[in-house]
């Protein structure tokens, strides 16, 4: 099924495609879908006057959300996922052919982030993937866990991109490697038909619907998202699910429990990799802005406190009652199943798993087991 005709995604109001990147693989899909009097060819000399034209907009986040910027990069493609000091990271790498999401999430640290919200695609796609095809050959005895959601949606405009399929093709080629694409859109049909090999893991973001429909504007509802992963599941590709971040409210065990229940009676749970628990957390710059951009929002109004990172989280005994009335909840339903944290330190892991998880290559080695089949939930239930 080609999604490129499906009118329910979401369209650009502009394209700027970077002359250096013209005859690119990314400039022509976007030339497929896009009608030719919303492209525009641009000089490399006029990115930042664009750029400064949609900053001094009323609103540049919503403006720049409209637009797409196709242009060549130089660095910056290929990068060890970034962590936090003095947190447990797993090892990551990331890709960033995107940078800038066309949904609007209230949390979302892209807004504090990036210097700009208009929407850009790296246009020279071949050049750092050649770059990145020497880099893995080099390294043939290690093996590489890379994601592409970091700095954008992997999946959310892939109806005019059609990078996915391009990376799939790429990563099938090298055994020491694993791709990641996570997404909060329901955009794998046009991937169904296309070969997972045993390198791609499709991940979804899920959330209960009333968060969705109050702070993560513009994605996929909660039925759409897991009716994708069922699809994925049933092409052959294997799964991944994010809780992240998971938001307190008044009744939030009961949603996100019904949220679990739904999960499991979906896809296969031996076709998922792996299930990641996040709270809600922020730096202090995007606290800034999300006052300013969604006053009515309610977000910031939970027990946070500042942490060492710097950044504002939930107050930690919040936290651990977080993460542990979700790891039940998720072990109940399949006790085999493997859960990590995103963004949490030494001593969370060891209080909610009851394991003393020293550093990255010790935390690597936790995903290895999972990925060869040697792996064991990391706390019995209790």
């Amino acid at each position: 099924m080609s999604i490129a005709a499906n009118n329910q995604f979401w369209v650009p109001e502009i394209v700027y495609i970077e002359d250096a990147v013209e005859e690119s693989y990314v400039a022509s899909q976007v030339r497929r879908y896009v009608p030719p009097q919303k492209i525009e060819r641009i000089q490399s000399g006029q990115i930042e006057e664009i750029i400064h034209q949609i900053n001094a907009s009323p609103d540049p986040y919503q403006s720049g959300k409209k637009r797409l910027l196709l242009r060549a990069t130089k660095g910056g493609f290929f990068n060890q996922c970034p962590g936090t000091q003095g947190l447990l990271c797993c090892n990551y790498f990331v890709i960033n052919p995107i940078l800038g999401c066309n949904y609007d999430c209230e949390y979302c640290f892209l807004q504090g982030y990036l210097d700009s919200p208009l929407i850009q695609i790296v246009g020279n796609l071949e050049y750092h993937l050649s770059e990145l095809q020497q880099w893995i050959q080099q390294r043939p005895n290690s093996f590489f866990r890379i994601g592409t959601g970091e700095l954008g949606d992997s999946l959310s405009l892939d109806h005019i991109l059609e990078l996915a399929p391009y990376l799939i093709s790429f990563f099938n080629q090298f055994p020491n490697t694993q791709l990641e694409l996570k997404t909060k859109s329901e955009n794998v049909y046009h991937l169904l038909h296309h070969d997972p090999g045993e390198h791609t893991i499709i991940s979804f973001s899920l959330n209960p619907q009333k968060i969705i429909d109050a702070h993560e504007h513009g994605s996929a509802s909660l039925e759409s998202r897991l009716t994708a992963a069922k699809s994925a599941d049933e092409a052959g590709y294997k799964l991944a699910f994010h809780f992240d971040p998971v938001v307190l409210y008044p009744g939030w065990e009961e949603d996100y429990q019904n949220i679990i229940r739904q999960l499991f009676d979906t896809v296969r749970h031996d076709r998922i990799q792996y299930i990641s628990i996040g709270a809600l957390r922020y730096f202090q710059e995007l606290k800034v802005v999300m006052y300013r951009r969604f006053p009515n929002s309610g977000l910031l109004q939970g027990p946070f406190a500042p942490a060492k990172d710097g950044k504002w989280r939930y107050f930690r005994p919040v936290r651990e009652t977080i993460f542990s009335t979700l790891q039940v909840m998720i072990l109940k339903k399949d006790p085999k199943q493997w859960i990590y944290f995103c963004m949490e330190g030494r001593g969370m892991w060891k209080k909610i798993f009851n394991i003393d998880i020293q550093n990255q290559r010790n935390l690597d080695s936790f995903f290895k087991a999972r990925r060869t089949g040697n792996s064991e939930p990391l706390l019995p239930l209790p």
